[in-house]
């Protein structure tokens, strides 16, 4: 089943790459991932338009952003998610380094 957020997407019509896998579950890996197709692009600077034609892309992408957030209620703390995992305490030594804990956590082990 994909993700709550990813089908309301859709269902709205905010245009997003399509969903090529999910697992919350950890079924496979040892964290929850998300998996969607590859979309070919460019950065809109590449794209050698005119300034009076870059208005109307900003325009696209702001009505894919009030589709997204139409309806949507105040977020959920993280911490009430369910693949929520808390970070360790000490992420980082005083060197800067991270600890051999917090590197198994970010790991997943």
């Amino acid at each position: 089943m994909a993700p709550r957020g990813y089908v309301l997407s859709r269902a709205a019509g905010v245009r997003t790459p399509a969903l090529i896998a999910y697992d919350d579950a950890c079924d496979l890996l040892p964290v929850p991932y998300l998996i969607v197709e590859r979309v070919k692009g460019r950065a809109l600077s590449q794209l050698d338009l005119e300034g009076s034609e870059t208005p109307d892309i900003w325009r696209e992408v702001g009505r894919d952003l009030a589709r997204l957030h139409t309806g949507a209620g105040p977020p959920a703390p993280v911490a009430q998610s369910p693949t929520y995992r808390p970070a360790p305490a000490q992420t980082v030594t005083r060197d800067r380094t991270v600890g051999a804990h917090p590197r198994r956590w970010l790991h997943g082990a």
